[in-house]
């Protein structure tokens, strides 16, 4: 449909408009010249005539001049109107020519056709020839024109189709184009392979056969609608899409939609990705998730229990006894209860982010910072911090962690600042400092230099920035403390 309507557009810009149309009138009697060249150009201003009473001379004109149609004489000196005509055919095969002769016969009209004459005219007494022969010139010189604009729509078309077949083989993912209909009108071998079909076979086939039959006639309704409001965008957001192959088989799949206006339609170009590996993945981290989770549960409660007791009888011991034993107890049972409370925590967080949205940095450091405790250390924040996109609990908790670690070895006096990179943040304080050959290790499970560490702040702290996708590295204050630097962060 698209193309029978460029073709049309075509036609229509080929017969319109204010185009001259040269021609060159060869006949050998001047005055006759001169009177068809008036009377043409009377019966249309368009029509321009220039005159050549030698026909030998025709070649030489065409190859020095831009003329739209030739109308000749027949019966003429040294070269007859069908010579000429076959001349001009040998170099010239599309430009219209028109046999306008005083003598004619069946015999010259069939030979003239045979040649590959436009038209054949005769002449006759009065002014009405010219209008005639107007007419047919035009008529002619629309013809050829339409047929050129075709053709070259056509060549426009093909190199369109050229250029998309050879962007659709050069993209690794399956890429499906159908029109407003739901026909497929071209599609890459990635496609094909995809849905395990013949490409040929897939071309010409409607979209829904690509999907299991109880979701089809919905389709066609979301279809139309999204021709009615054509945007980029993933298909089906928030869904579960489900494809089918041509052997029956259901597979999940995630679907991107693009419009494609073409020809005067719109059509719907689909980049399909086979999401089966990423779901088996999802669905067995889920299974680990839980195990573990489980794990530190069962862990929990047991060590909680014995811990509590134990910290019971501490405190009745040093009701009655101190010394340093019994400061050495309480530390140690300190200790054990923060180390399980952090291994929980490492072991709960997980490898994906649940619950990504805008969060203004400044807001959450703030609150990060009052759930510290931190009465005796200084805050300074930058005030150009962005708003970033993340898991605001994970985030609070990727800060907090960060700020005990200042804490822990810069003392309760210590300074952190809070200020932004171009895609992130940075956390530093003016504490000791980390050693250079000690940076690559403390986010390393279990790594500590503080007396009191459990070795898992850190970690927790990489294993966040992992789960968004961030990167962190460990390096120097300006002032020789440790610095964090968090980047590849989605700044909003």
């Amino acid at each position: 449909m698209g193309s029978q309507i460029g073709l049309a557009r075509a036609r229509d810009a080929a017969t319109e408009g204010d185009g001259q149309i040269r021609v060159l009138h060869v006949d050998d009697e001047p005055n006759f010249a001169e009177t068809t060249a008036m009377f043409l150009q009377q019966e249309n201003e368009r029509i321009t005539v220039e005159a050549e009473t030698t026909p030998q001379r025709v070649p030489s004109r065409l190859d020095g001049g831009d003329f739209d149609c030739i109308v000749s004489d027949y019966q003429m000196p040294g070269l007859d109107g069908l010579e000429v005509l076959e001349e001009v055919r040998a170099e010239y095969p599309n430009v219209p020519f028109i046999l306008f002769t005083g003598k004619g016969s069946e015999e010259v009209a069939s030979e003239s056709i045979s040649l590959g004459v436009t038209d054949y005219l005769q002449k006759e007494r009065g002014t009405d020839q010219f209008a005639v022969l107007a007419n047919r010139i035009e008529n002619a010189v629309a013809r050829v024109r339409a047929e050129e604009a075709a053709s070259d729509y056509k060549r426009q078309l093909e190199h369109r189709d050229r250029e998309l077949e050879r962007i659709l083989a050069a993209t690794p993912d399956a890429v499906v184009i159908v029109d407003e209909d739901g026909v497929i009108r071209q599609l890459n071998e990635s496609a094909a392979d995809l849905f395990e079909y013949e490409r040929e076979a897939l071309r010409g086939k409607s979209v829904e056969d690509l999907m299991p039959e109880p979701y089809r006639k919905e389709h066609v309704t979301l279809r139309e609608e999204y021709v009615d409001d054509p945007t980029p965008r993933p298909m089906g957001a928030g869904l579960d899409l489900t494809a089918v192959r041509s052997d029956g088989e259901t597979f999940p799949v995630e679907i991107s939609l693009g419009p494609l206006h073409i020809d005067g339609e719109t059509r719907i170009m689909a980049t399909i990705t086979d999401i089966t590996e990423r779901k088996r993945r999802e669905e067995e981290l889920k299974r680990q998730n839980k195990r573990l989770d489980e794990f530190a549960s069962i862990v929990s409660h047991d060590l909680r229990a014995p811990l509590a007791l134990a910290t019971a009888n501490r405190e009745l011991v040093s009701e009655t006894h101190e010394g340093e034993a019994v400061e050495r107890l309480g530390d140690a049972l300190d200790r054990m209860d923060a180390l399980i409370e952090d291994l929980l925590t490492f072991a709960r967080q997980g490898t994906q982010v649940i619950d990504a949205s805008p969060v203004p940095l400044t807001r959450a450091v703030k609150s990060a910072w009052a759930a510290t405790g931190a009465d005796d250390a200084t805050l300074d924040v930058a005030d150009e911090l962005d708003t970033i996109v993340c898991d605001e609990a994970r985030l609070l908790q990727l800060l907090e962690n960060l700020f005990r670690n200042a804490r822990a070895h810069g003392g309760d006096e210590v300074t952190v600042r809070v200020g932004p990179l171009p895609d992130g943040f940075y956390v530093e304080d003016d504490g000791p400092g980390i050693p250079e050959g000690e940076r690559e290790k403390v986010f390393d499970t279990g790594y500590s230099t503080a007396d009191d560490g459990t070795g898992f702040g850190l970690a927790i702290v990489e294993q966040i920035v992992d789960a968004h996708g961030w990167s962190i590295r460990a390096t120097a204050s300006e002032d020789g403390g440790a610095r964090f630097e968090v980047t590849d962060v989605t700044v909003t």
